[in-house]
Order: structure tokens, then sequence, then C-alpha cells
């Protein structure tokens, strides 16, 4: 299980490290280029979050939390 949950966690993992790329390339305000944004810059992966917001501003996943899911795993 736990090898499951790291393997989603590095996925949204990049997700929002990609978000965040995004984001700070981009100085208007808008995710133009990115991959998720549909319909005059709607995200597709607001859908996944909660509150509405984008995944760099919710998620906070970081590489210490990968790192503990794998290392339960292998425990």
């Amino acid at each position: 299980m736990n090898k499951d949950l790291a393997h989603i966690a590095k996925v949204m993992y990049d997700l929002q490290e990609y978000c965040r790329y995004i984001d700070e390339i981009n100085d208007n305000g808008y995710c133009d280029g990115c991959t998720f944004v549909f319909d005059h810059h709607k995200c597709k992966l607001i859908k996944l979050t909660k509150d509405n917001k984008i995944p760099c501003d919710n998620w906070n996943i970081t590489k210490a939390d990968i790192e503990r899911l794998e290392k339960e795993n292998d425990d």
C-alpha cells in the first residue's frame, strides 16, 4: 500500500513542481503554455485539489514526504 502511495506522491509532486514552474515563468498571472489549461485559462488539475486552488498553491508535497513513504514501504 505504501508503495502505491509513494508512487502517487511522486506523480503529484512532479505535477506540483511543473505547475510552480509554469507559474514562475509567466508573469501575467495565467498559466500560458501549460498542458492542463483549457478554455481560457481554466486548469484541469483544480478538480484534483480542495478549495479550488492550483496544485502549486495547494498540495505542498515535499521530497521528504516521498522519502518517508518509501522508507515505510521498505520496513
